[in-house]
């Protein structure tokens, strides 16, 4: 039986045995052993409890030294207290000593063995354990691997759909181009043939014309020859007769001497009278016949000119009849290409996408696109002829160029003062050369009374061809009447009533439309750029059309304004009880009129003229851009970015401020919705606003690009007009879209709290 030994002894023991096997950290074993020392147990007892673990199993170095020196600083506190043991009884302890250690060395051994196989079995369950763990995670690396593999398929998959269905757009948009091309140039073409088939018609015209006016100056060429031929014949006559009569009145002086001065002083005053009158008759006739010859061959001149402009205008339509048809062909070509290329593409998206389905096992949704919201060089304007009404004799065509000389050519305006001007201008016969003054007689000769006969027979025969001219006068031609109406100068600023818009003066002018093909920062709506010469001036109202303006109208009226407003908390939506006079933000009644469709606009227009007695109606689109421009050929009236908040009301830094996220101008105007009017900066010709603030309808109906846009200055009225053009920008919009030249389209019965009105008054046509 193994020796009893102390409890603290066991407590030591237990507390290095949880040591040895892990279950005690090194200094839970400092704490114990202090604490058993400091209750006084011997450091011997506790250094032999210590010696017969080792023998089983070592302490670390570290621990070993460290549980020593403690028991040698506790031997060393309790040497004083030791009693020293008699030396006979110390062989008896040894031996019983040596009994303990055997039987305690041989429960320790069982002990480790039995720890020693559990371990074991720990080990066995712990590798079993890490190989199915290793195991997993092998499994778990392969599978997350090949998932990763399929998530790069499918991503590459949804690139390739993503980038197939925007080239699917490009190529669909692409189609609509070339159909409306192809469209405008049908319209094109038969415009052309029509135009031509008429041109023929007046040139068939002009020629006769040409004929005729020829024969009738052959003719008058051929009666003031035969004047010329009649008057010389008389003058000789009339020479041969005072010959004559001279020798008759040296002969008769003799009888003539009788008679008194009084008789003959009285009859030469009558022959010299006879002989004066009819003078002035054959200068007068002789003028006239000039003056005719003269207007005649102006005539053929202006007919022979105006007829070969028709030929050469005959000629360019058949060249550009021959372009449209070859861009016909062109655009038929394309179309067809691009219908290929889209069953092409369609074909392909259709196999990604089965590729995707087999791939993915989730159901794909497709990413909603959503469309980004459309919220627009130095021309000096210059004088342009209004267009004349065509006549039987004159080719109307707005494509040719009108010149100041076309406008004196006599076939086209007043006849009557050219013909005077001609007359006062021309070279004429002076008839009184071919008929000397009479000499002046002091006294009676012989042969006086033969004289006085010849020279009644002068006058006779003069009256007789003055008769013959009178009777086949050439055909007068009437001139038309010509109204002057007074045109206010350009810049003034006109008010017809008291609630009436203000309007200013614009003179005409002419300036190039839209953006050119090589600006990739334009739309193709924009496009192409061509030249629009507006020939009469006009009136624009200086501001947008105010709230306080607009509601004299509503009163009037009695217009229905009710059906909501779509307006801006974040979102575009409608809400029923917005209007006019509720668009979502605060306005006064010098804010623009906003929550106004392009039909109350018209009516708008309309109550106006009726108040009025003028002309009120919204401009064109070529109106309101040359407005915008003001006379120069830049779309923007600032040239940095940080300009546009002195020029305009955009959307800038108190906007983004409001609405985070909005792409702004980089300055601040002090307004994140709509500002009064004329608070900005006006442009050259004096008007406010023109770009910012609010969107502002014009006439025409919506077309996707400028192909076959009028160039006079007028609307595009004609086929499917249920949307119209907008201009201008407004609060909400961004940098890109606030240009002169940009365009935009709502429907006519469309409310928002961006879009106001701004109006034309006609002063000229």
């Amino acid at each position: 039986m193994p020796p009893a030994i102390s409890l603290p002894a066991s407590t030591f023991r237990k507390v290095l045995k949880g040591f040895e096997i892990g279950g005690l950290p090194y200094t839970d074993v400092q704490f114990h052993l202090k604490r058993l020392l400091a209750q006084g147990t011997s450091p011997e007892e506790l250094q032999e409890v210590l010696r017969r673990c080792e023998l089983i199993t070592p302490l670390p170095d570290y621990a070993h030294a460290e549980v020593l020196r403690l028991l040698e600083e506790a031997r060393d506190r309790a040497a004083p207290q030791i009693v020293e043991v008699a030396p006979e009884a110390e062989p008896s302890t040894e031996e019983e000593s040596t009994g303990d250690l055997a039987a305690e060395l041989r429960m320790t051994r069982k002990a480790l063995a039995a720890e020693q196989g559990k371990a074991r079995e720990i080990s066995r369950a712990l590798a079993e354990r890490i190989g199915s763990e290793q195991a997993a995670r092998a499994r778990s690396e392969d599978v997350r691997r090949e998932s990763e593999h399929y998530q790069g398929e499918l991503r590459n998959a949804r690139n390739v759909l993503s980038t197939r269905d925007s080239v699917i757009a490009q190529m669909r948009v692409s189609l609509d181009e070339c159909n409306a091309k192809i469209a405008a140039l049908r319209k094109e073409h038969a415009a052309a043939s029509t135009t031509l088939e008429s041109r023929g018609k007046n040139v068939v015209q002009l020629q006769t014309d040409l004929e005729a006016s020829r024969t009738r100056a052959a003719t008058l060429g051929a009666e003031l020859a035969a004047a010329r031929a009649a008057l010389e014949t008389e003058q000789r006559r009339r020479q041969e007769i005072e010959r004559a009569s001279v020798d008759k009145l040296a002969l008769n002086e003799a009888a003539l001497s009788r008679r008194s001065h009084a008789e003959r002083d009285a009859q030469l005053a009558a022959l010299r009278l006879g002989h004066e009158k009819a003078a002035a008759v054959l200068e007068t006739r002789a003028k006239t016949l000039e003056g005719e010859l003269q207007a005649a061959r102006k005539r053929i001149d202006a007919m022979t000119a105006d007829l070969k402009s028709s030929q050469d205008a005959a000629s360019a339509i058949h060249a550009q009849n021959a372009r449209l048809s070859a861009q016909l062909r062109t655009g038929q070509t394309d179309q067809g290409a691009a219908r290929a290329e889209r069953d092409a593409l369609r074909a392909q998206v259709a196999v990604l996408q089965s590729t995707a389905q087999r791939r993915e096992p989730e159901q794909m949704v497709p990413e909603q696109v959503v469309p980004e919201q459309i919220v627009p060089e130095q021309i000096v304007p210059e004088r342009i002829v209004p267009e004349r009404t065509a006549g039987p004799d004159r080719i109307a065509s707005p494509d040719l160029k009108e010149t100041p000389d076309s406008i004196q050519n006599p076939v086209f305006r007043d006849i009557a003062p050219a013909s005077m001007a001609a007359l006062r201008a021309a070279s004429v016969v002076e008839i009184t050369d071919f008929l000397p003054s009479p000499k002046p007689i002091k006294r009676w000769k012989p042969g006086a009374l033969v004289r006085v006969i010849g020279v009644g027979a002068a006058i006779v025969a003069l009256a007789l061809v003055t008769w013959l001219f009178a009777t086949n006068p050439a055909a007068p031609v009437k001139a038309p009447a010509v109204v002057a109406a007074a045109i206010p100068q350009a810049g003034t600023v006109l008010h017809d009533c008291p609630a009436c818009p203000g309007v200013t003066v614009l003179p005409a002018g002419r300036f190039e439309q839209g953006s050119k093909y090589t600006d990739t920062a334009a739309s193709p709506f924009e496009k192409p750029l061509h030249v629009v010469a507006i020939a009469y001036p006009f009136a624009m109202s200086t501001n947008a059309v105010t709230v306080d303006e607009f509601r004299a109208f509503v009163a009037a009226t009695g217009r229905d304004m009710q059906g909501g407003c779509d307006i801006y908390d974040g979102n575009w939506r409608r809400r029923p009880d917005s209007s006019w006079e509720n668009p979502g933000f605060a306005q006064t009644g010098s804010h623009p009129v906003t929550c106004a469709s392009w039909n109350d606009a018209k009516a708008y227009t309309a109550w106006l003229s009726k108040t009025t007695g003028q002309r009120y109606r919204l401009p064109s689109a070529s109106e309101w851009e040359y407005a915008a421009r003001a006379g120069g050929a830049a779309v923007l009236p600032w040239t940095e970015a940080s300009g546009a908040c002195t020029g305009a009301n955009v959307a800038d830094q108190s906007a983004a401020r409001r609405y985070p996220g909005w792409t702004v101008f980089g300055c601040d105007d002090g307004f994140a919705f709509t500002a009064p009017v004329g608070s900005f900066k006006a442009n050259a010709f004096g008007l406010n606003d023109m770009l910012g603030n609010v969107f502002q309808w014009t006439e025409d109906c919506w077309r996707a690009d400028y192909a076959g846009a009028p160039i006079n200055g007028s609307a595009r009225t004609g086929g499917d007009c249920s949307d119209h053009e907008l201009r201008g920008g407004s609060w909400f919009s961004t940098p890109a879209y606030v240009r002169a030249n940009y365009r935009n389209h709502f429907a006519a019965d469309y409310r928002t709290s961006s879009v106001g009105i701004r109006v034309v008054r006609e002063v000229a046509r």
